[in-house]
């Protein structure tokens, strides 16, 4: 009779131990508020599917209000949002099981109506390859350096709502991908703004997480030592 592993714990490489080796992705489920705040139905929704599981990732959060990309959708942008957040951790870790925000910013993947009224951006002024989708306008390199930093203190204010970690979503065509994507790059005027291709190394995956504001990183400091891409992994792979 074989003998199967995913009911184990796990223990990652930074010392933190999952109960089991079953991960609930991220699944959109558009229970939000508008303005991003967390709804009574989507903490049922989370707690009826926690304490089975190992690991629980959330549906994404946008980290500022230009990154939203679709009505319902979950926010951690700004402190006003902790204390629905830390509800939400709280429902998820039933009986040991780890609270993961997935964190993004749309970019162009999402259209004026949603953003009521501004003007999408990416990292060039390329629209989306799909139907009516809109031109986007190509972020200034202050605003590359501040969409940064809005990953960072969203990734602090997780912490501090209790989750154990946050998981960046670099994919779906989202902001992060289209630094990546050779359709936006190819977009991109010769001596405007720079690539800058290394920003997603200011950017790790926590687990665990530290429990007090004093051991987080800035954006530019602790978050800048991790190698571009190498680091931002799942952390099912592990």
């Amino acid at each position: 009779m074989p003998k199967y592993h995913f009911l184990e714990p796990y223990t990652l490489r930074n010392g933190v131990t999952i109960k089991n080796r079953i991960a609930m992705s991220p699944m959109t489920e558009q229970s939000s508020f508008e303005d991003g705040s967390i709804t009574n139905d989507e903490i049922a929704y989370y707690r009826l599917r926690a304490g089975g599981v190992g690991m629980l990732i959330t549906g994404c959060a946008n980290v500022n209000d230009l990154g939203k990309g679709f009505e319902g959708e979950l926010s951690v942008a700004n402190r006003q949002m902790r204390p629905g957040l830390s509800r939400l951790a709280n429902a998820i870790q039933i009986d040991g099981t780890k609270a993961i925000l997935q964190i993004f910013s749309a970019g162009r993947m999402s259209n004026s109506k949603v953003l009521r009224g501004e003007q999408p951006v990416s990292a060039s002024a390329v629209a989306a390859l799909r139907k009516d989708a809109e031109q986007p306008r190509a972020l200034g390199e202050d605003e590359v350096d501040q969409t940064i930093q809005d990953f960072a203190q969203a990734t602090k204010l997780a912490i501090e709502a209790g989750f154990d970690g946050v998981e960046l979503h670099g994919a779906n065509t989202y902001l992060l991908q289209q630094f990546f994507s050779p359709i936006p790059i190819a977009g991109m005027i010769v001596g405007a703004v720079p690539l800058k291709i290394e920003w997603p190394s200011h950017l790790r995956l926590w687990m665990p997480a530290p429990r007090s504001s004093s051991d987080l990183p800035s954006a530019r400091s602790s978050l800048g030592t991790a190698s571009p891409l190498k680091n931002l992994r799942n952390p099912e792979s592990d």
